[in-house]
């Protein structure tokens, strides 16, 4: 690692690894030949680190490491590790939230036949989730910084929840952030052991699949959200109509936000629809609020 420094009025690079935890937060410019390696190589030049990152299993992943990289069947298939910002911005209220938050994707090319199925985006790369990843497989995949910033809408009463409403460029980048990133992202499930223990867990639960009960989806999300649907349709509908409340529930994501929700389902869901007087002139975004709240009393 190293930074700028200034030496009768000469500027020139000077090696910070060793006190490495004295930067966490200074700005950083990423070389376009680091690996994951590499960063934690740093844990071992400052080994003062461990200490700031200890809640993150620094120590067990740099243990683990140290044993070596590890190539998938078939050969390695990530090209790069992304580090990416994705903000939410709740358009009621005009609050930002997830801003310091630094997140991070494995990226790599889609295999061919496979594409129904891994959803590439528009230049054939696949986006791998990095929780609870191997750190062994990506010791040697380099490290890249991707400074466009996709904001999504968070008011939980819009129908563009969770959608990209814009994109920004933000590009600052700290040690601090990176290093809590790819650590955060690792131990989802605990340290290197654990996550271990996780997957073969699951691995073992895949082989034994025909002991398993099948149920249909309508059928989980009726057993666990039915009661909410009912109380939402009773407290706002005077009739829905041949629809079932899960059904009501569900259309109601789609009402755009100014439009009046009544008139919206009746013409898209059914025309024998009904709602109390109290909230037929209620908007879409102003409906669903007043259902929810209706959907969590008892």
């Amino acid at each position: 690692m190293r930074v700028l420094a200034s030496t009768n009025n000469n500027q020139e690079h000077e090696d910070v690894s060793a006190r490495a935890v004295e930067f966490l937060f200074a700005p950083l410019e990423l070389d376009a030949n680091v690996t994951v390696r590499d960063l934690f190589g740093l844990f071992a030049t400052c080994p003062d680190l461990l200490l700031v990152y200890r809640r993150f299993y620094a120590e067990e992943f740099c243990a683990y490491a140290a044993k070596g990289a590890l190539t998938a069947e078939g050969g390695n298939t990530i090209e790069r590790v992304e580090m990416y910002r994705a903000w939410d911005v709740n358009s009621k209220t005009g609050a930002y939230s997830e801003v310091p938050m630094l997140r991070l994707s494995a990226l790599g090319r889609c295999p061919a036949g496979q594409e129904a199925t891994l959803h590439p985006d528009a230049n054939g790369m696949v986006h791998y989730s990095l929780d609870g990843a191997d750190l062994r497989y990506l010791l040697d995949v380099p490290l890249h910084f991707n400074s466009q910033v996709k904001v999504y809408e968070a008011d939980g009463r819009s129908n563009r929840f969770g959608q990209c409403v814009s994109t920004v460029s933000c590009t600052d980048l700290s040690l601090g952030e990176v290093l809590q990133a790819m650590l955060w992202s690792l131990s989802w499930f605990g340290g290197p052991e654990k996550t271990q223990d996780f997957f073969e867990h699951i691995q073992a639960m895949d082989k034994d699949r025909e002991n398993w009960d099948e149920a249909s989806l309508e059928e989980l999300m009726e057993e666990q959200f039915g009661g909410d649907d009912r109380r939402g349709c009773a407290a706002l509908f005077e009739s829905t109509g041949s629809c079932k409340p899960m059904e009501v529930s569900s259309a109601l994501r789609e009402i755009p936000d100014q439009d009046n929700a009544q008139q919206w389902l009746q013409q898209h869901l059914n025309e024998g629809i009904s709602v109390k007087p109290a909230y037929c002139q209620l908007s879409g975004r102003d409906f669903r609020q007043a259902f929810f709240e209706a959907q969590v009393q008892e």
